[in-house]
């Protein structure tokens, strides 16, 4: 209840106002919550209406129109396309076409919890007629690969077909069709986007005016609200080439600069690395544009919706066998190819995607995890009877090996695992030793390879090797772990994971202690361990891998953004005559606050321009040539004599 007015003792003066609301929407609301996923799961709404549509994003919209214009182009077929903005009530300029709009669609209460589903639903009768209409239409846009249509198969994906009719997002939508005719007869609506272009909104930016200089750590605060939000926005729905976006990034170290008010402008990389690496933590939208391409390129091979995977299955098929003569450009010596002279056939986010995998110091790949093509021979012609699924053999053969002694204290059906780390804060690109060890009837350690692991793949890889050595038959089989979500979360038909307190006198705490003691004392002797094997059965379909880290199954724009750090990072050690080289100094990152809250910052500015070597001394103020000429450096001279 809420008091509006008068005494508090009066009744009439209060107003239940939070109850009513609640009691309206609240039934409205768990509607709602349970019609979004019945739709998703009954697939009531097209693939490609993006409104409302779970896992679906406007960039996939983007990419998915892409990928239709780099088809018709590597295949030279004739596309027509029709736009149009869908006619709502509001449109008409006679109000009879208001009430006709009203007795068709109805009227929504604006702001309720139903209303974006409601209008959807609605618009999507329109969807399902036209894909009623194209089934029997000859002229309807179908997308096969290039290798199909001439009935040469090369890749499995060569048997995948996608039939495009209509994209649509809310009230716009777009139309496809292989003729003029056809487009006539299914016309219904269009879909546009009015991309702006991130140069704009950094060209026209301008710093507020304050009375005195305002310090770096402002400034820094004002380019990350007022600019980067805007153009990693715009970024998200289409990135723009390397090249625009490293000019980008000069353009917003030019404003800073000249705010600042130093005579010669800063170091790009040393202004945009993080503090704990010595810069200056300004964003880069060269990093952005990098990291949300390659973002995007994994996201459109492992679209949750089959509409999108399928066109970017295909897209990607025709870019390795058409135009990259059967070299996968996304792995291996594929990418160190450049498709930059492809733009209109290959979407333009993929090729910028490339480029920015290609030119990471640990050259990253998009392999594909599935080998089913492989096994049934269909990639290469005929089987190779060598090739095989893994089934857990390599384990137990491991197992078998091994010299260590089972436990004296498991029965015939008891294991335990556990996992060590060394360092034990070691972060994703520091080098680790990972070790995972399983005992019980039988007693087997292992290595994790890569930088990109810790200890939780360890003790992961500990019960899956478990589970593959227990015995299939035994229902009565216990693992024993102390990886608590596994507890939680494992309830397998072989197995029954149970947790035990490490301070009890038990079977399970004594098992525990054998495999923490195999686990530590073979970090010792690390190389000589065993690999264990790439557990890939649970990966994406396509998924990152380098040869230093092995498979990235992490974010992978945080990988991308750390990888890139790094490199740029050691890069300034060795220019501007080492001023960034940290050997005789002390290696922990300095204080954040002196780079982000201080109120002059000034120091901070100093070594910005002293790393640059870009700081005003009596060395850069000498009156000679600055090109190494020993004569005044004058106008006539700059412009006449200079060589």
């Amino acid at each position: 209840m809420f008091h509006k007015c008068g005494l508090r003792t009066n009744l009439s003066n209060w107003r239940g106002l939070l109850l009513s609301n609640f009691l309206a929407n609240s039934p409205l609301s768990w509607l709602n919550f349970n019609l979004i996923p019945y739709i998703a799961k009954q697939r009531i709404l097209p693939d490609t209406q993006v409104a409302t549509q779970r896992g679906v994003q406007t960039r996939d919209l983007m990419s998915y129109l892409s990928g239709v214009k780099g088809w018709a182009r590597r295949n030279k077929v004739t596309v027509y396309g029709l736009q149009r903005d869908q006619m709502k009530g509001f449109d008409h300029l006679l109000p009879q076409g208001f009430y006709d709009a009203i007795s068709a669609f109805g009227v929504t209460k604006q702001g309720g919890s139903l209303s974006p589903v409601k209008s959807t639903l609605t618009m999507s009768l329109g969807h399902h007629y036209l894909n009623d209409l194209l089934s029997n239409d000859p002229d309807t846009l179908i997308i096969t690969t290039s290798k199909a249509q001439k009935a040469d198969l090369h890749l499995p994906d060569d048997k995948l077909q996608t039939t495009i009719g209509m994209v649509e997002a809310t009230d716009d939508s777009h139309i496809f069709s292989r003729s003029l005719p056809s487009l006539r007869r299914n016309v219904l609506a269009m879909e546009h986007f009015q991309v702006d272009n991130p140069r704009a909104c950094i060209e026209d930016f301008t710093f507020p005016k304050f009375i005195r200089r305002a310090p770096i750590t402002l400034l820094r605060k004002i380019v990350k609200q007022n600019v980067i939000s805007k153009a990693r926005a715009l970024l998200s729905l289409q990135p723009i080439s390397r090249t625009d976006a490293a000019d980008l990034d000069t353009q917003i170290r030019l404003k800073v600069h000249a705010e600042i008010g130093m005579p010669f402008a800063p170091n790009s990389d040393i202004f945009t690395l993080p503090t704990d690496l010595h810069g200056l933590d300004f964003p880069s939208i060269a990093l952005f544009n990098d990291s949300i391409a390659i973002d995007g390129l994994h996201r459109d091979l492992n679209h949750p919706i089959p509409s999108y995977g399928t066109l970017a299955h295909i897209t990607l098929a025709d870019w390795t066998c058409t135009i990259n003569n059967c070299t996968n450009p996304l792995d291996g010596d594929g990418l160190s190819s450049s498709f930059t002279q492809y733009p209109g056939r290959i979407p333009y986010g993929w090729i910028v995607a490339q480029q920015a995998m290609s030119s990471l110091s640990l050259q990253l790949s998009l392999k594909h995890t599935h080998i089913d093509g492989i096994l049934s021979g269909e990639m290469f012609g005929n089987k190779n009877p060598l090739i095989a699924r893994p089934d857990g053999n390599t384990i137990r053969q491991m197992a078998a090996t091994t010299p260590l002694l089972p436990s004296s204290t498991a029965g015939t059906s008891t294991w335990a695992s556990d996992s060590s780390m060394i360092p034990v804060a070691a972060s994703a690109f520091d080098n680790k030793s990972v070790t995972t060890a399983i005992t019980g009837p039988s007693t087997l350690v292992l290595k994790i390879d890569g930088q990109n692991v810790s200890i939780l793949h360890g003790k992961l890889m500990g019960i899956i090797a478990a589970l593959s050595l227990s015995d299939p038959g035994d229902n009565d089989s216990i693992l024993y772990t102390d990886h608590l979500n596994s507890v939680r979360l494992i309830d397998d038909s072989k197995t029954a994971v149970d947790h035990n307190t490490a301070w009890e006198v038990s079977i399970p705490s004594r098992m525990n202690y054998e495999a923490d003691h195999y686990t530590l004392s073979v970090q010792r002797h690390v190389h000589q361990l065993p690999t264990a094997p790439i557990p890939t059965f649970f990966m994406d379909e396509f998924t990152f891998y380098t040869r230093e880290d092995g498979w990235i199954e992490s974010n992978i724009r945080d990988y991308t953004a750390k990888s890139h750090t790094r490199n740029t990072a050691t890069l300034a050690t060795a220019s501007n005559h080492q001023r960034m080289a940290l050997q005789l100094y002390d290696t922990k990152p300095p204080p954040e606050y002196s780079y982000t809250h201080t109120y002059s910052a000034y120091l901070a500015v100093v070594q910005l321009y002293a790393c640059s070597s870009q700081l005003p001394t009596a060395d850069l103020e000498t009156p000679l040539c600055w090109l190494g000429c020993k004569v005044i450096d004058d106008q006539h001279h700059i412009f006449v004599d200079c060589p």
